[in-house]
This record gives structure tokens, C-alpha cells and sequence, in this order.
């Protein structure tokens, strides 16, 4: 049963991802990703907080639909703002470079400092850091690409 929290992130990491270009596509990138960050925001909490294997399971699921197309949106956004806006002064390799290793910064340094923070306090307290970074995504993902 404890399994199961996981398989559900990874089965709505995948469903997310292929439907991320006909859901940026329909509703915009820009919305998608303030959405995104909301639902993996709010999931992840909501399942930390409902105190059984049901709600993790639940909060799991949230989180992986929210967070499934975040990186690739990042990336292609970070492609079309270098040709578009920022023309001359950043090429798009240079951009999805910097994004792509600030994304493999974060996944090297998240589990140790979640780990550490679980130390200090517990690991269902310490998972929340990754849920409110989730919300302060959705909450600037407008200001960012815009």
C-alpha cells in the first residue's frame, strides 16, 4: 500500500506529459503553468494533511498532474522568450542551458535539504517546502513569461 502514493505520481507524471502541448495549446502556456503549480501546490498539501493512505494517494496524484508539465513548458517558454523578446542578447541554447541546470541544481540539492528539514522537524513537514514552492510557481508563472 505505501507503494502506491508513488506509482500514482509517476502514472500522472506521464499522462501529464503527453498531454502537455495540447493542454498549453488550448489554454496557453501561461495559464497551464499557473494552474499546474496550484494543483501540485494544493494536492501535495492536501495530502499531507489528510492523515491516511488515501489522501496521500490523492495529494500524490495532484502533485504529479501539477508538476508533470512544468519543465517542459519552462523550457520551451525559455526557448520562444530568447527569439522573441530577448533577441540578440540571449541565444535559446543559452537560455534552456540556464534553465535546465538550475532544474538539475534543484533535483541534486531537493532531497538532501528536504531530508535535512525532515530532521529538524518531521518528513510530512518537510515535504511541505516542495508544495509551497509549487504555489509561489503558480502564483508567478504570469509575471515570468509575460
Amino acid at each position: 500500500m505505501s507503494a502506491l502514493p508513488y506509482v500514482f505520481f509517476s502514472a500522472t507524471m506521464v499522462i501529464g506529459r503527453l498531454s502537455g502541448d495540447f493542454l498549453a495549446h488550448k489554454f496557453g502556456v501561461v495559464k497551464l503553468l499557473t494552474w499546474s503549480g496550484f494543483i501540485a501546490g494544493i494536492g501535495l498539501t492536501a495530502g499531507l494533511f489528510a492523515g491516511n493512505i488515501y489522501g496521500v494517494i490523492i495529494g500524490w496524484f495532484l502533485f504529479g498532474i501539477g508538476i508533470s508539465t512544468v519543465i517542459p513548458m519552462m523550457i520551451s517558454a525559455t526557448g520562444t522568450l530568447a527569439n522573441e523578446k530577448y533577441s540578440g542578447q540571449v541565444s535559446a541554447a543559452e537560455g534552456v542551458a540556464l534553465v535546465t541546470g538550475v532544474a538539475y541544481f534543484g533535483f541534486v540539492i531537493g532531497p538532501p535539504l528536504i531530508g535535512f528539514i525532515s530532521e529538524i522537524v518531521t518528513l510530512r513537514w518537510a515535504m511541505l517546502l516542495p508544495a509551497v514552492l509549487a504555489i509561489i510557481f503558480g502564483l508567478s508563472a504570469k509575471k515570468v513569461l509575460s
